[in-house]
């Protein structure tokens, strides 16, 4: 009884150590962000090229953990253009995203919102730990989660590299 109980409380120990460190490099990521902007000249976010904006997409998703091989990767990627272009989720995100995304990929309104919905899973249990999910009480909706996507594009707050 009393060895498993000292085991548990090395592998406790262990446990936050661990946390402890990721703690740190987190800190040390937004100390050197917040370098890196002071001495950065803001940038216009006016996209010239369409490329440009969905590069851009791809890597903020690919920073989230979303997998590629998912449907919902691409119907994610299209659903944060829209909001960027047009704000299409001030006017409705099930009677206008997810049906031109379905027209789009010749699929159907709620296989879209299925498969928004399991990407935006994916990347909350592969990453929930970290700092762009720690803040959150739980999963974020799919038009929340679009909405934040497009915000942090539009104003820079992340970098931009896959």
């Amino acid at each position: 009884m009393k060895l498993t109980q000292n085991i548990e409380m090395e592998m406790l120990c262990e446990e936050i150590r661990n946390l402890r460190n990721e703690i740190q490099a987190i800190r040390e990521i937004i100390q050197k962000e917040s370098n890196k902007r002071q001495f950065m000249p803001e940038t216009d976010l006016v996209f010239s090229k369409d490329g440009d904006i969905d590069s851009r997409v791809s890597s903020m998703l690919l920073r989230y953990q979303i997998p590629v091989h998912i449907k919902g990767f691409k119907y994610l990627k299209e659903a944060v253009k829209m909001e960027i272009a047009e704000g299409a989720l001030a006017v409705g995100i099930t009677k206008v995203v997810y049906p031109s995304i379905a027209k789009q990929f010749d699929d159907t309104s709620s296989r879209v919102e299925r498969a928004i919905r399991h990407a935006i899973e994916c990347a909350w249990y592969k990453s929930k730990h970290e700092y762009f999910f720690s803040n959150m009480m739980g999963k974020p909706s799919n038009g929340y989660f679009i909405a934040l996507i497009a915000e942090q594009i539009r104003f820079g707050k992340i970098e931009y590299s896959a």
